[in-house]
């Protein structure tokens, strides 16, 4: 993200929100094939996951988190939760919460809904 942002402003100058953003839509679109790729791949219980976990950690498992994105079982989403972790996509963090592993597909899929 930061080499984006380098090439986005001016040498001397002070980065803006307005670069920030800039840098994030060329970095996303270099990244395009690559999140395509890992979208394709996946089955449409690893996508509904990957989906949800964009919006932010959360507990997969739980009833609520479930219906909110209405993925199915507990044992349709642990098993799609156990892979998604091996391929180094999700990962859990110390609280015990699960998200997207690489912060740039998260936002790769938030976009991917406007």
């Amino acid at each position: 993200m930061c080499s984006f942002l380098w090439q986005e402003i001016e040498a001397g100058a002070t980065a803006t929100t307005l670069d920030l953003g800039q840098a994030m839509v060329r970095l996303l679109r270099s990244e395009d094939a690559h999140f395509i790729r890992i979208w394709e791949r996946a089955p449409r219980g690893q996508r509904l996951l990957l989906h949800a976990l964009a919006q932010g950690p959360g507990r997969p498992l739980a009833t609520e988190f479930r219906r909110r994105y209405g993925l199915g079982s507990a044992s349709s989403v642990q098993k799609a939760l156990a892979v998604l972790v091996r391929d180094e996509l999700a990962q859990r963090d110390p609280d015990g919460r699960d998200r997207i592993a690489e912060p740039f597909l998260a936002e790769w899929i938030r976009r991917r809904e406007r």
